[in-house]
Order: C-alpha cells, then structure tokens, then sequence
C-alpha cells in the first residue's frame, strides 16, 4: 500500500528503511511543501483472526526543534523500547499514542496503527543533524495465554531436579516426578498421553540448552492447526533416570515465556488467534530499524569539468548486402536461327584421272600371324631334386567330444565366508527448524554391524548449507560413538536454520550374521 500526504509542516524530516523497503525524505531548501511516499508492507485494515503482522514503522517525524520524534507504525506491544544509534540509554516516552493536545502533538489523520512521541538525548538542546538507526522493540508480554491457547510451545532444556519450579504460576498443577537429571548425558523425550495429536521436534539427542518444540498436529482437510491440549505429559530420560513432567497448557493455569517447569523452560509460545510466529527474545517480529537521515537538502554545488573523452567502441556488425544494379557486360539473349541460303554454282572439273601417279612410301608392317600347330611332345625328362618342405598347413576340424572321464577325488575343506547379511535403516524427524538431526539404527538379534552409512533428505531445492557431519558404529542407542558394532548412527548439521525447507538424516547399518 502507498500513502501520500501534502502538507505544510514547521519541522525537520526523516528517510526510512523497513522489511526489505527504502524511501529517502528529504526536504526542500525552504522546508515547507512536502510530499510523502510511505511503503507499508502487511498493513491490514480490519480483523484477520489467524495472523497478526510483524512489529514495524512506517513514518517518522522530528519535532520541536530535534529535541522530539514522532513514530507510527503497527504492533509496538504496550511497552515498547526506543533506541538511537552510539546512545546506550532507551529514549524516554513522552505520549504513548500520539493524543496529547501539544505543540508537538498536531492533529492529522493517520493510518489505523500505533503511534508514540519519544525524547531524543540531550533535550532541551537541539539532537545535531545526521545519520541515525532507530529500533522500536516490542515488549514479550504477548507470548502468553492472553493471546489464545498455544498450538505450539517451544522449551529450553535445562537439566534440573523436580525441586526448580520457582518461576511458574500453575498453583501445584505443574508435577514433577523421577531423578535428578545432571546433564552429562544425551537425553530423549517420549509424550505419555496424546502422542497421535502432538509434533515433538527433536526427540533424541538433547544437550543442555538445545530447544525443544512440542506442535499440535495439522487438522486433517483444514487451514489452521488444532490447538494443544489440555495438560502436555511426557517423560525425560537421561541414562537410567527418568524425570515426568504434567505441565497445564488449557491456560487454565498461566504460562508466560520465561517460566520453569524443573528441566523445561517456556522460550516459544504460539496462540491460536497469531499464527505470526513463535514470540522469543530475539525474534526480528518483535523489533524495527529505521534508518533515520536528520537535516535538510544542501544548496546544489558547482558542475564539474567536463571528463575525458571514452574509448572508441568496437566495430558494428557487417551490415546486409544491397540490392544488385545493372550489369553491361553481361551478354544479351540467343537471337532466333535464319532461314537456310540458295543452292550455290557448280565448282569447275578436276584433274585427269587416267593417268598413274607416282608410288607411294613403304606401309607400315602387317598384323601378327596366328600360331602355328603344336609340335609332338617330347622325350619324359629326368626327376629333378626334391624342393624344400612347405609351410604348416591349417589345422583340421575339432574331432568328436571323448567320453567322461572318472570323477576325481574331493579337494581340502574351504575357508568360512561371511554368511548372512542384511541392510538396516533409520531416518530422523523432518522439519525446517532443527539445526542438527541424529538417526540411529540397531543390528537384529545375532547380528553385528560390519558397515554403515547416512544421508540426508531436502524437501525441494535448496540452497542451504547441510552435511553430513557425525558416521560411526553404537553400541546402543544414544550410547557411545565408536564403542561397539551393535550399530549404526548418522548426525547432520544445517547451519541456516528454519528457512522453511523441511529436512531429515537416514542412516543404514549392514549387518552380518554371528550365528
């Protein structure tokens, strides 16, 4: 959407840069007539009950002389932050929603949205002239149950005993039961109730502080995902311990980021009525940059000299052949054959033809004679010396196939070979979201791994930058790499994570039978 305004205004001017945009602001050398061209991307007006748009800002004024800035844009939250490049303090708020009837609060009609006046440093002296990024941060409050019940809830695990509940609000309705989990270990976690109805991502392979995601299945034939249920039930092991944890997700009970569930801590917390995305610390939804240009437009300088002449270019194409013209040395047409001449006179009579003349020169000598009659044959001569031998001649055909010869006796006991093998595989979870996936399989009964192998899945094309990173025998599951050859595991590394390209780790063992 584009918005201009005309308007004549007392004050200084700002050029913005927000998700992706950039308009440049700037005003005239009398700063008064003024056009504004504001792009604002995911600007809805109304209602959308299954989306809520990013925090953003879509104009800033400076009032007062550089001492005030004015900042309208769409989901501050109720306590937003307001920061200024190379000032480490937070602006201080003046008006929350730009209604204060004041010098720099003028009225004017403005887009449905949020609006706050802040106090640039240095107040009452005039804030210098210059470039500035501004950052509008949303408050976190919002990841909560206020906003509808979760579909989706992200935790931290941190390894603690059932006793490290202190910053929830569940009243006793949270329980904890089992070990202590130290955390020097890889840990797993398996759901005890409604394990067809909810997404665990990852469920294997969990350090100290790796995320865990816990997403309401896709409702078959519809749009929105089904929201969590009432109580989330699943169990930790470490090893031989084992921690339970029933945590209340109806919003029965509170859940706010930041509270503790023994091992788990909320850091994710998606409503059914946002759909927007998870809200975390450090989630770009919840936060604005504004490149913000404060002063007016020099008087135009001088024109330069005039630059040097450029290179000559390279010679044009060759242009087409023209036309032929008229050619006169080219022969005319054959001209028609005339009609035949009369019969000419008689010549006058030869010579006397009676008398002989003189002979002539010797003629050239006559054809060969055909061959005279063969003579009688004559006398039988003497045998001549015998000649050297000939060369080898070739070989004759193949003769008949003999008969079957007697069996020969049985030959020295072979070595053992490798006897039975069999190909096993397994394939982690697929998602976007998971920076490293660990598959593991397991050789059957009475087989060892002699081999193995792994790969990774990508759900369409992708240019992100996965491998395979982790290849080598078990001796259990999650046991140790390289101890044993009960089996096989493959662990994989996306290092750009959640781009929205779902992919997954396979691994194969080839196993050979002991038996």
């Amino acid at each position: 959407m584009i918005r201009a305004t005309l308007a004549t205004l007392p004050t200084k001017l700002a050029h913005k840069k927000h998700t992706g945009y950039h308009n440049k602001i700037n005003t005239s050398f009398a700063k008064k007539l003024l056009l504004v061209l504001v792009t604002v991307p995911l600007l809805f007006v109304g209602t959308i009950s299954t989306a809520v748009a990013a925090t953003i800002i879509t104009e800033v004024t400076v009032l007062e002389n550089n001492t005030l800035l004015r900042i309208e844009g769409q989901d501050f939250g109720s306590e937003p932050t307001v920061s200024i490049s190379n000032y480490a303090d937070t602006l201080i708020i003046v008006d929350e929603d730009c209604t204060l009837e004041t010098s720099f609060s003028r009225p004017r009609d403005r887009l449905p949205g949020d609006c706050v006046v802040v106090q640039l440093p240095g107040s009452p002296n005039p804030f210098p002239d210059g470039d500035h990024l501004l950052r509008l941060t949303r408050d976190l409050s919002d990841g909560s149950c206020p906003n509808g019940k979760p579909t989706s809830l992200e935790f931290k695990y941190t390894p603690n005993a059932c006793t490290n509940m202190d910053n929830n609000w569940q009243d006793g309705k949270f329980e904890c039961s089992g070990d202590t989990l130290p955390g020097n270990d890889y840990a797993s976690i398996s759901l005890i109730n409604n394990a067809d109805k909810i997404d665990v991502t990852p469920s294997e392979m969990l350090w100290d502080s790796d995320l865990v995601t816990f997403r309401a299945s896709d409702v078959p034939g519809s749009r929105t995902r089904s929201k969590l249920k009432s109580k989330l039930k699943f169990e930790i092991k470490e090893g031989e311990l084992t921690q339970i944890l029933v945590i209340q997700t109806s919003c029965s009970e509170p859940l706010d980021i930041g509270d503790t569930f023994a091992s788990m801590e909320l850091t994710g917390f998606v409503a059914t009525t946002v759909g927007g995305g998870i809200y975390t610390d450090d989630d770009d939804d919840t936060s604005a940059r504004y490149d913000l240009t404060i002063g007016g437009v020099g008087t135009q300088g001088e024109q330069g000299p005039q630059g040097d002449t450029g290179a000559t270019g390279p010679q044009g194409p060759q242009g087409d052949t023209g036309s032929a013209g008229a050619d006169s040395t080219v022969a005319g047409p054959q001209g028609a054959t005339g009609s035949q001449g009369p019969q000419g006179d008689a010549g006058p009579a030869g010579a006397d033809s009676t008398v002989a003349g003189p002979e002539g020169p010797q003629g050239p000598a006559g054809l060969q004679g055909d061959a005279g009659p063969s003579g009688p044959q004559g006398l039988q001569g003497n045998t001549g010396a015998t000649g050297p031998q000939g060369l080898q001649g070739d070989a004759g055909p193949e003769g008949p196939q003999g008969p079957q010869g007697e069996i020969g006796p049985e030959g020295p006991a072979g070595s053992g070979g490798l006897g039975n093998i069999q190909v096993v595989t397994a394939a982690s979870a697929s998602d976007s979201i998971t920076p490293i996936k660990v598959a593991e399989v397991l050789c059957p009964f009475g087989m060892v791994a002699i081999g193995g192998g792994g790969a990774v899945g990508i759900t369409g094309s992708t240019n992100e930058d996965i491998g395979i990173d982790v290849l080598g025998p078990i001796d259990a599951i999650g046991g140790t790499l390289g101890a044993g050859n009960a089996g096989w595991r493959a662990q994989a590394t996306n290092f750009f994570v959640d781009s929205g390209v779902n992919w997954s780790t396979t691994v194969f063992a080839i196993c050979l039978s002991t038996q």
